[in-house]
Parts: structure tokens; sequence; C-alpha cells
């Protein structure tokens, strides 16, 4: 026996047991040789292995075996099924689909043998049938007696012509029932030949062959049975495969690691290059927070397919800067609505809490408590109908009220119930109609502006007077008057140094609504409820790519709440999905009549510069035409009365005008007066009256004449 020169080098080669090894191992040797093989010794991969110490009686058959037996362990061990736990969401996935498909695969196997296997047996007959019909040929029986009765027909009344059809008869059938025998005892031998001579032929037929024989006749009986409708039934037997499978997505039983998976996955399938820095399960529940470091802006749109890949709830992606790099953002991913349902308003103690301490509101996204500072704030709210709009509003009612060194005032030119309900509550009427609501924002600019000359340089505190927070419902028809709609842009870019605030709630925040968008840059606060998809596209895009998506909350409808009350809080940080407290309209008046007796009112330093200004140093006669014109046509385009209609409004305000409007003016103020001229209200109708600018023209010209201050009246 010799050794191979190319053992040492086949162990360096395989440093692990292989086959080949084990033939050099324990090398080879016919029957006949007595002495063992010299075992080689080769290094493994810690350095040269020990010598072995072989057992010389052992037989190297076993050895070998016992060898191979290793080496299949260690295969084994190398290819074994990792345990789920460390597998990713997306190896989880995999498994599963193959599973799914092996399993259906194997449905489809056994479903189309026992459909053969039916056509097999469906074949035995029909070929018990071919049988009969091959031995005893009944079709060709019935031809014969079909053409013997014609031939006797045709041979009645002669009787050569009957004698020869009955011989003609007997000698078919006689030959029929010959060519029955002959078949069948030709059937009989081949099946008592192949019946005796079967275990010879099994021994001599190879088994491929035999294979082959029983292949084809169990194939010949399935063609014999198969129905003229096989494919049908083959389709109605197969499974369908499913449709392609979605991506599994995230559900809330995923690790924190499976999900900083599944959301690299999710980067990549909108192909945003970044990574996940790290993810934090909520313990409330709700979901992830997660850290994002990014190449690429998540968009828009790809924040929506991002949300359809993790498979979140509806907006339940909120994306945010963090702090740190450039890359650095924060993902909150929330799986769990914990604001299904609304929360009913808990009753409000009063005299409490000032506006500078916390207010709770609402439900935040992460079932904490949404709490809001409204000193010196200027919010805006906008909701279509049944969003909830009004119950939020009467949520801001509600914690304004109820704070130390708050006024509130209100004006609705729609005379809604909402803002009717707190009237009991409010330091002022609510103004329903154009005058009121010039008066009573003429009155808050005189307050800000005797404010901001009294302030100088300092800060404003709570001895300088309480906050003045003007609430204003349906803002689009206030905003379609232009001097009322300049007032409030003043109060809103002026206002919040000497506490004096504006609280909007709008249907809509397009330019169209709002008049300007000087209250849309300036609010600090926004409040998004439910919207039309149309507007919440025109929302600012930094807003939309953090996930801000009003058009996704669905407004009440009939007797379901849906997502009513939900809302996007903008401006306290990231963006705060939330749900305010439910108020009812009847609850809320109970709370502001049980206030009304505790109104805060305006200090006396307020009270005299509104007064001073309401109507100061104005002519009583101009300032009632100023106040007439506004009343009847301040929503005109521009403001403008009839010289009827101005005369009207007076005599029903108890100051009647006698001797005529136009020749009172003339004889009161002369050539200050103002022009009576063409207003134009109608198609064909173009009474003489007034417009607002000459009024106010005129009071401005008036007070220069005399030597006094002009009031500051703005016009269009």
């Amino acid at each position: 026996m010799r050794e191979r020169d190319s053992d040492v080098n086949a162990a360096e080669k395989y440093p692990y047991p292989t086959v080949v090894d084990a033939a050099a191992r324990f090398g080879h040797r016919g029957q006949d040789d007595e002495q063992p093989p010299a075992v080689p010794t080769f290094p493994t991969q810690g350095g040269p292995a020990p010598e072995l110490e072989e057992d010389q009686d052992q037989p190297v058959r076993t050895r070998m075996v016992q060898a191979c037996t290793d080496l299949a362990q260690n295969a084994g061990a190398r290819l074994r099924r990792r345990p789920v736990a460390e597998l990713t969401i997306a190896e989880q996935r995999r498994r599963q689909q193959r599973r799914a498909n092996r399993a259906r695969q194997a449905r489809n196997v056994g479903r189309r043998s026992v459909t053969y296997s039916g056509w097999t047996l469906r074949g035995l007959p029909v070929v018990a049938d071919g049988l009969y019909r091959v031995v005893w040929q009944p079709e060709r029986a019935a031809r014969l007696r079909k053409s013997h009765a014609a031939a006797e027909v045709q041979a009645i009344g002669d009787e050569k012509a009957e004698k020869r059809a009955a011989d003609k008869a007997m000698e078919d059938m006689a030959t029929l029932n010959k060519d029955r025998w002959f078949r069948g005892g030709a059937i009989l031998v081949i099946g008592g030949t192949v019946y005796f001579g079967w275990p010879h032929i099994i021994d001599s037929t190879p088994w491929w062959g035999l294979g082959l024989i029983g292949g084809g006749i169990l194939f010949a009986l399935a063609r014999l049975g198969r129905p003229q409708d096989a494919a049908l039934e083959l389709e109605e037997a197969a499974e369908e495969e499913p449709l392609a499978l979605l991506p599994a997505g995230l559900d809330l039983t995923a690790s924190d690691r499976g999900t900083a998976v599944t959301l690299a996955e999710g980067l990549e399938q909108i192909k945003v290059k970044g990574q996940v820095t790290f993810v934090k399960r909520s313990p409330a529940g709700w979901g992830w927070t997660s850290g994002l470091s990014l190449l690429d802006e998540i968009t828009e749109a790809k924040l929506n397919q991002l949300e359809r890949y993790l498979d979140c709830i509806p907006g339940g992606l909120i994306l945010a800067a963090s702090e740190g790099t450039a890359r650095s953002r924060t993902m909150r991913i929330i799986m769990e609505d914990l604001l299904a349902t609304s929360v009913t308003s808990a009753p409000r103690q009063v005299g409490v809490l000032t506006l500078r301490q916390p207010a709770e509101v609402g439900t935040r996204f992460d079932g904490g408590r949404l709490a809001l500072v409204l000193a010196g704030i200027h919010i805006q709210l906008i909701g279509r109908t049944g969003s909830g709009k009004s119950s939020i509003l009467l949520i801001l009612f509600d914690v304004l009220t109820a704070a130390v060194g708050s006024v509130v005032v209100g004006i609705d030119l729609t005379a809604g119930p909402d803002m009717r309900a707190w009237e009991p509550a409010m330091s002022r009427p609510l103004a329903t109609d154009v005058l009121a609501a010039e008066r009573l924002l003429t009155a808050v600019e005189a307050i800000m502006e005797d404010r901001t000359a009294r302030l100088g340089m300092r800060e404003w505190t709570a001895e300088d007077g309480p906050q003045i927070t003007v609430v204003i419902d349906e803002y689009a028809r206030l905003a379609e008057v232009a001097r009322l709609r300049a007032r409030v842009d003043s109060l809103i870019t002026r206002g919040k140094k000497v506490r004096v605030v504006v609280v909007l709630a709008n249907q809509r925040e397009v330019l169209e609504w709002m008049g300007s968008r000087t209250a849309s840059t300036n609010v600090d606060v926004k409040i998004y409820a439910a919207m039309e998809a149309g507007d919440a596209a025109q929302l600012p895009k930094d807003l939309r790519d953090q996930g801000v998506r009003p058009a996704m909350f669905v407004p009440a409808q009939d007797d379901q709440p849906n997502d009513a009350g939900k809302a996007y809080v903008v401006g306290l940080g990231a963006p705060i999905l939330s749900r305010f407290d439910h108020l009812t309209r009847e609850e809320s008046h109970g709370r502001a009549l049980q206030r009304s007796g505790a109104v805060e009112t305006w200090t006396e330093a307020d009270e005299a510069a509104a007064v001073r200004t309401a109507r100061g140093n104005v002519p009583n006669l101009l300032a009632d035409l100023r106040d007439a014109v506004l009343a009847i046509g301040g929503q005109r385009t521009p403001p403008r009365a009839s010289g009827a209609e101005v005369e009207a409004w007076m005599e029903q305000q108890g100051r009647p005008v006698e001797g005529g409007l136009t020749r009172s003016l003339k004889r009161e103020y002369g050539q200050l007066a103002p022009p009576s001229r063409d207003t134009n209200l109608n198609r064909g109708e173009n009474p003489k009256g007034y417009h607002l600018a000459d009024v106010e023209t005129a009071i401005t010209a008036w007070q220069q004449a005399n030597g006094q201050v002009p009031t500051g009246q703005t016009t269009d």
C-alpha cells in the first residue's frame, strides 16, 4: 500500500472533514490487505491536528462510514434552519410566502391526482364496453337484421325470393356467431396467457419496462375515461394562484429591530437614500418613534407611499426635523388610533388658572393630553362642514372665559348659534352685523394703540390689564368688508405685544376666503381639522411633507361623528395629531350662564380709550351717517347706501333727520359735507346716496378744519 502525495494538499484545501479527507485518512486496500493504512496528519484551522489513535481491529469500511456521518452532521449544522427570532421581517415574510406556495402546489397536485384517478376508473367500463363491442359486435347484428327485414319485404309474393332471403339471413347469422366465438376465444387465450405467464413476464421485463407498461395502461384508461369538458374540470380542480402578495407591513407585535428593518425596506421602496438610526416603541402602545438620517427629502407623495408600505393608520406618519445634523429627522409611526373616540370636556374651574398656564383641551396621538398656553398667541382654526370646528371653538371659549385675566369678545356675521351660546360670558355683546363689528374692532384697535403708547419699551405684565381675545367665526364673511379685514390685520400684526390677540375660524384657508395673506402668515398656532382635498393640497409644502394631511379626516355624517374633532396642531414644534374634547352647545351655554356674573371687563384706561374713539371728536350727524352706511351697505363693494335707506335707518334708531338728510348736512358742514352721488345699487336703479369713503373724507376734513386730530379711520 502506498500513500498519496496529495494528502497534505487536500487537507490544506479542505480544513473541514470531507469525503476526500476521509478516503485519504483511511486509505484504500483490498480485501486481501492485512496491514491497516498509514494515517496521515494534516493541519486544521486552529493548527496541525493531533495524530489519531486508530483502532487496528476496527474495519476500514466502518471508520469511513463514521467519517461520512460526521461530515453530514457538520454540513447540517452549517445549513440548519434558523429560528424565527433570528429572522428579519422581510425574511419571515419570504418564508411564509414560500410555505404558502408549497402548500398550494401540494394541494393542486393532490386535486389533479384525484381527478386523473377518477378518469382512470371511468376508463374501466369504457374498456369493458369496447371488449363487448369487439366480441359481440352489436352494431353488425343490428345492420344484418335491418337488411334481412328489407329483403323479406321485397320478396313478398315470390316464393323463391323469400327462400333466398331466409337462406341469406341464416347464413349471415351463422357467420356472425362464428366470428363472435373466434374473437371471444382469442381474447380468452390472450387473457389466459397473460394471467398464467405474469410471473415470467415480470421477471423477464426490466423495471423501467414495467413502469412504461403500467403507465401506458393508466394513461390509456385515463384517456378513455376523459370527459369532453376535461379542461374545465381541471380548471375547477386547481386552486387559483393568489395575487401577488403585498408587503406585510408593520403591526404592533413587531420588534424594534424588525420595525427598523421594515422601515429601511420602505425607504428603499420609495427611493429615498437614508438609514434608520434608532427605533423606540411607545410605552402607550400607539407605535414607534424612529430616527432617520436622510440624504434625500421625503416629499408628501413619498410619505403617502411609505405610509401604504408600512400599512399604518391614515395620516399615521409624522416627520419632523430633529436636533443634530442636517440629515437628522424624527418620524412617528402611528399604528393604533388612540383618537378613535372623543373625550367629553370635563367641567373647568373658573378663576384658578391664568392663560400663561397650560390648559388641557384634547388628547394627543400618543394618548397624552393636549395642553395649550393661550397667552399672547393668535390662533387660526380651519375646518370644513362636519369637521368639528365649532366644537373646537367652544373648547377654546371654555378656556378663555374660565381663565384669570382674560376678556373675550366675539364677532359672527352669520349670527350662528355656537357663538351665541357663549355670549353671556363675553364682556361685550356678540357682533352680528357690519356696524357692530366695526365698532367693536375700532374699540379694540384703540385699546391696542393706547396700550402700546403706555407700554413704551418694557414688556407687558398682568398688572397692565387683561388679555383681550377677539374670536371671529366664519371669518370669510368679515373678510369681504375691506375696512374690517384691515382692522383685523392690524390687530394680528401689532396686538400680540400688548396682549390683544385674535382667534379666527374659517372653513377654508385659500386667499379668496381669507381676504389677504396677513392673517395666515402672522398667526402663531394653526389648527387644521378635516379639509377638502383641494384645499389641503394648497397647504404649505413643508407642512405636507411633515405629514399634515387633514384631507384624510372623515367629517361627521348624520349621527356618526367619524373624525370630527381630529386636527393637526401646527406651531408648537412638530405637528401634533390630536382630537379635541367634545363640548355641546347646550353645555357651553350652561357654563356661560354660570360665569356671566364673574365676567372680566376692560380696565378704566381701556374703557376710556374705547369710548374716546367710538365717536370721539366726530360730529354727531357725520358719525350717524357713517354708522348708517356701515350698517346698511358695509358688505357692498364699495360700501354705500342710498339716501332713503340712510334716513329710514336713522329713524329706526330714534335719530330722525328733520328737513332732509342732504339739506341738514349742507347746513351743518357747508362745503365739507359729503356729496350725494349715484350708487348704482341695482340694475336699472341709480338712486342718490352716500359712499363710505366720501363720509370718511368729510370727517377727516372737518377735524382738520377745526384743529383736531383725525381719528385715523381707514378708508377703502
